[in-house]
């Protein structure tokens, strides 16, 4: 008796299985077109740029700009290549000019 309970079962997950992946085919190849009205964006009426995630973006970017002009600086700093010994002479650096 559980047994063929257990085969109803079975083969009633199978079949919704089978149903679930021909709706998900359905949906991945579906066009425009054929999709519910609910399902396709109207890119009239939507507000995807509202003005906290304009400031957002702004402030980003200026802040990316300062962290580059940053780190442009320092590494355009040179360091003495030769130190003065204070036991001998001392050292003279030319100036560029």
């Amino acid at each position: 008796m559980e047994q063929s309970e257990n085969d109803e079962r079975n083969e009633d997950r199978n079949e919704e299985d089978e149903r679930k992946k021909g709706e998900i085919e359905a949906t991945a190849i579906s066009t425009i077109e054929e999709r519910e009205p609910e399902e396709v964006i109207d890119f009239d009426r939507e507000t995807f740029m509202t003005i906290p995630i304009f400031s957002g973006l702004m402030v980003t970017t200026l802040m990316l700009i300062i962290l580059a002009i940053g780190v442009n600086a320092i590494s355009e700093i040179k360091s003495n290549s030769r130190f003065d010994d204070p036991k001998g002479k001392a050292l003279v650096i030319p100036m560029e000019g």
